[in-house]
């Protein structure tokens, strides 16, 4: 917020003599807030400009395309916006739109690692589930997350200094696509959705 007040008065070439004796003022107030109200209006601008795929069989990636499918309040901010998703290594010749995926929901049952699970079931044919994938899951299968929480390991975006990676869960009857750190200490009770390797 601060930092878009800011660059608004440079666009303006507003002195900082002339900002100081802005809040000396009732009126200049007055003037304050009206600036702040217009850097909220040009942030909030810069937000809906992100484009919107050009498929419609594709991910949306604006807030309310998401929440309409899942629930209201109900996505991650990391689906919208312009977070950029990476894939993981064993996902990088993935078809995330495919007719033919083949999903698997796997139940560890004990505790592990992200990248112990990729391994293992790697060994089996399968790679982990990208976050369109479980996107795609949620829509074909969307009573299975009523039921688990199921982690997508095949992709991730960066925040800070952690990765996050895709969820589908469900809170209190709503459908939620939620987002998690790849490192998080799974629990016996997770479940990882993963994809039949092409061969």
């Amino acid at each position: 917020m601060i930092q878009r007040i800011q660059n608004y008065f440079y666009e303006k070439f507003l002195p900082c003599l002339a900002i100081y004796r802005l809040f000396l003022s009732t009126k200049g107030l007055r003037v304050i807030q009206k600036i702040i109200g217009k850097a909220n209006i040009s942030s909030q601008t810069e937000l809906l400009k992100v484009p919107k795929p050009l498929n419609p069989h594709h991910m949306p990636n604006d807030k309310e395309s998401l929440e309409k499918e899942f629930s209201v309040h109900g996505v991650s901010s990391l689906f919208y916006h312009d977070f950029l998703w990476k894939r993981h290594a064993s996902c990088r010749d993935a078809d995330e739109y495919a007719d033919d995926i083949e999903y698997l929901v796997v139940h560890f049952n004990e505790r592990m690692k992200s990248d112990e699970m990729i391994y293992e079931k790697d060994e089996d044919g399968y790679r982990p589930a990208t976050h369109v994938e479980a996107w795609r899951f949620a829509k074909k299968y969307p009573d299975i997350q009523k039921k688990y929480w199921i982690v997508a390991l095949g992709s991730f975006t960066e925040l800070g200094a952690d990765n996050y990676v895709a969820i589908l869960k469900t809170i209190k009857g709503k459908r939620i696509l939620g987002s998690v750190w790849y490192t998080y200490p799974w629990f016996t009770d997770h479940r990882f959705l993963f994809v039949r390797k092409k061969s």
